[in-house]
């Protein structure tokens, strides 16, 4: 009855297992000398000891890490093989340097970074040089718009030079297209999809919490909290039907409080007044 009942069950993860790549979305890695994380942002930072542990898991559990997301949208879609998936990291902290690079480059892994260019150089925040170094190394570097700043209310003409401005500079900083925007806070509308679009971007990279389907022109991306424990992770790599669903309810009850409370609160967003392109 037991090996019956295993039998059952795996197959039934096989017929509901979501078709697509996870891409890990990681934000902050605390590490030795780590500055305080930002008041209400301590779910989005996982711990070294953490981000090793996770890396660990995907090399046992046989991943490949990879494609990387230009190749992701230039594979059809028979074309995904299990097991896939690709990293990810947001807002270019210092610590991409100093933790996570290390780490990526001992076990083989590339990985693509999301970064600010009006942050690039200030304190706790990826330098030029560092950037140059770990591009040389393999790393792809892609836009987070200028500012970390709501997107989606934004004017045109300002919307136009957050997304451009970025994009051309680190075009010319690093000598490589730059073909992926990851939308500030998640906040992206009809709006910001067609000017991003317009700036020469092939794809937004979104927050929905679901695995990335190759050519499309959205990439959904699966966000590493500081509360995912390993029985989670190896679900999310294994593109297990459980958490995602939790993960896709928890999103849709939280959608309307979130929209509430940028809208009544910009002051909660970063840099919300930093203003247009310098």
């Amino acid at each position: 009855m037991a090996k019956s009942t295993v039998k059952i069950s795996e197959a039934w993860r096989k017929k509901w297992r979501p078709a697509g790549v996870p891409v890990l979305l990681y934000h902050g890695i605390t590490g030795i000398g780590t500055p305080p994380i930002p008041a209400g942002e301590n779910k989005f930072w996982i711990t070294k000891l953490q981000f090793v542990d996770q890396m660990e898991r995907i090399r046992a559990g046989g991943y490949e890490v990879g494609p990387s997301l230009s190749e992701l949208c230039r594979l059809p879609e028979t074309a995904v093989q299990a097991p896939q998936l690709a990293l990810t990291f947001d807002d270019g902290h210092a610590t991409d340097y100093t933790d996570v690079f290390p780490v990526l480059c001992e076990y083989g892994f590339r990985a693509d970074f999301f970064i600010n260019t009006a942050t690039v150089g200030s304190a706790g925040y990826l330098t030029w040089n560092q950037i140059g170094e770990m591009h040389g190394a393999g790393m792809s570097f892609q836009s987070h718009s200028h500012h970390h700043v709501d997107l989606s209310l934004m004017p045109p003409a300002r919307l136009h030079g957050q997304l451009g401005y970025s994009k051309l500079l680190i075009e010319d900083r690093l000598g490589a297209p730059v073909e992926f925007l990851s939308v500030p806070y998640g906040l992206i509308n009809k709006r910001v999809f067609t000017a991003a679009r317009k700036e020469g971007y092939r794809a937004v990279c979104t927050s929905r919490n679901w695995p990335a389907q190759p050519c499309h022109t959205q990439i959904a991306r699966v966000c590493i909290h500081s509360h995912t424990d390993s029985r989670e992770f190896e679900g999310l790599l294994a593109r297990d039907f459980s958490p995602y669903a939790v993960r896709t309810v928890r999103e849709a009850l939280l959608y309307l409080p979130k929209q509430i409370l940028l809208r009544l609160k910009p002051n909660r967003l970063a840099a919300q007044a930093a203003g247009g392109v310098r």
